[in-house]
């Protein structure tokens, strides 16, 4: 499992699903989770473009009444404070972390960047090489804004290394990453109990299968969560392996009652395998 959990993490999606439906109830009931209920807020990302398709997709953004922006940098402070100041100038009331996917090597680096930034931070995820314990340790004790642990957090045995006094670290919780939901679930639970928030994540271009499985965790710790990821559905799609792809509407909302069936066992929704598989096999 740790070895390939996004394999696993296919498998056992299967079985739930599988299982739940000889059962006649939903996912949650069959692992004894809490029911989905109400609405769920997703992020709006940007990734490392133009200045002009950046003004684009955040004018795109504000239409929807999206305020929370995940933002790809390049780590050169001129071309990412000109981003900003689009992210800022066109959603006043935007909320920023940025994503770093491992830019530097030491804490020094990471801390002249953000300093020379034009905009407040909420966080910013995985500025320092994956896996690189020790000197995390040594930019949390350095940095104010809270530090997103994405390729450094794959399962439990990580929470040993981030165990500090400074309360500053967030896990990112990717169903796929953790290896499914039970360990996911698991993972979510003692971050909890330790009181380390999380952001659920999600991978580029995702069908809403895993978008369906995130929301089991999402649901349940609704209050341990900051943000949320995913969602896109046939928006990044060309097609979805579901007849109703879960995809975000209005303020960036997914809202249960009118995307899933609720008469419906497993996962609660309806896969066009048949059509899926005369168009790509």
């Amino acid at each position: 499992m740790d070895k390939l959990p996004s394999a696993w993490c296919a498998i056992e999606l299967s079985i739930l699903d599988a299982l739940s439906k000889e059962l006649s109830q939903s996912v949650e009931r069959t692992i004894n989770a809490p029911g989905l209920e109400g609405r769920f807020q997703y992020t709006a990302v940007l990734g490392d473009s133009s200045a002009e398709v950046i003004q684009t997709q955040t004018t795109q953004y504000n239409k929807y009444g999206f305020n929370d922006f995940k933002v790809k940098i390049t780590g050169d402070p001129d071309i990412d404070n000109e981003k900003f100041n689009i992210i800022n100038s066109t959603v006043p009331n935007a909320r920023i972390r940025l994503d770093a996917n491992n830019l530097w090597q030491n804490s020094q680096d990471v801390l002249k960047y953000i300093g020379s930034i034009s905009t407040e931070l909420f966080a910013i995820e995985e500025p320092l090489q994956a896996m690189d314990f020790k000197e995390l340790s040594v930019l949390l004790k350095s940095i104010s804004v809270p530090i997103i642990l994405d390729e450094s957090f794959y399962n439990e045995h990580h929470f040993d290394h981030i165990l500090t006094d400074i309360k500053n670290v967030i896990i990112n919780l990717r169903i796929s990453k953790m290896g499914g939901i039970l360990r996911s679930r698991q993972i979510a639970k003692q971050a909890t109990q330790r009181q380390i928030p999380l952001i659920i994540g999600a991978q580029v271009g995702e069908t809403s299968i895993l978008t369906r499985a995130a929301l089991t965790i999402a649901n349940e710790y609704r209050e341990n969560i900051l943000a949320q990821e995913g969602a896109y559905g046939t928006l990044l799609l060309e097609s979805d392996i579901t007849y109703q792809p879960l995809t975000f509407g209005k303020y960036g909302r997914l809202d249960i009652a009118r995307n899933l069936g609720i008469k419906e066992y497993g996962f609660q929704i309806k896969y066009k395998l048949k059509d899926y598989a005369q168009h790509r096999v």
